[in-house]
């Protein structure tokens, strides 16, 4: 049972390369801390009404569907000038604020007493993006880069040692992006509110 933090539709993005290495690509896009983060999704109306401050929301909590016209660096396409542009994509969205390591339905009341329930289904999703990829890890012998930009950088380096055991041929590599967050509340955080299981998960 695969959704966004908000009961929409999850998917993945893939593109067919020529070549016979392989990306699986985690997603950024901030984080659920607290109550009144979980009621400050990012959406077009967020990013039309930036503060003075420069905040325009604290997480997707849906796959917007301009997302690939966004996609650059890696895995970019028809970008001559990108050294991976012939792999294979596997790109996983990141909607549910939670790092891709969530488990739970949490509600959130903030401070005006409005609840919000979140799906924060991050392991159910990369799970689910995994048994896909599966497939066509067991039709590869090429190279694999598991990656990842903020939240999907600590998500890829969560789910490394998973990759790892669903493929004994491939020659892996890891690469994050802006991966250093540290705050030494978020065990806390990631069991309370995302049901993530931190120490049995992580």
């Amino acid at each position: 049972n695969v959704s966004s933090a908000n009961g929409s539709n999850y998917n993945l993005f893939f593109k067919k390369g020529s070549s016979d290495n392989l990306i699986i690509f985690f997603s950024g896009g901030g984080v659920v801390w607290n109550s009144e983060s979980a009621h400050q999704p990012i959406n077009l109306w967020s990013l039309l009404s930036i503060d003075e401050d420069g905040f325009f929301g604290a997480y997707f909590d849906s796959i917007p569907g301009y997302k690939p016209e966004t996609l650059e660096g890696l895995v970019q396409e028809f970008n001559t000038e990108n050294p991976f542009n012939n792999w294979t994509v596997v790109y996983i969205p990141y909607s549910t604020g939670d790092f891709h390591t969530g488990n739970a339905d949490t509600e959130y009341i903030n401070s005006n007493g409005v609840s919000k329930t979140l799906q924060h289904y991050g392991q159910k999703n990369v799970l689910a993006a995994l048994d896909w990829t599966e497939k066509l890890l067991d039709s590869s012998d090429g190279k694999l880069l598991v990656a990842g930009e903020s939240a999907g950088a600590f998500g890829s380096t969560f789910w490394l040692p998973k990759i790892c055991e669903i493929t004994a041929k491939n020659k892996i590599y890891h690469m994050i992006d802006s991966g250093y967050l540290y705050y030494p509340d978020w065990p806390v955080i990631a069991d309370t509110y995302w049901g993530a299981d931190w120490e049995a998960t992580f």
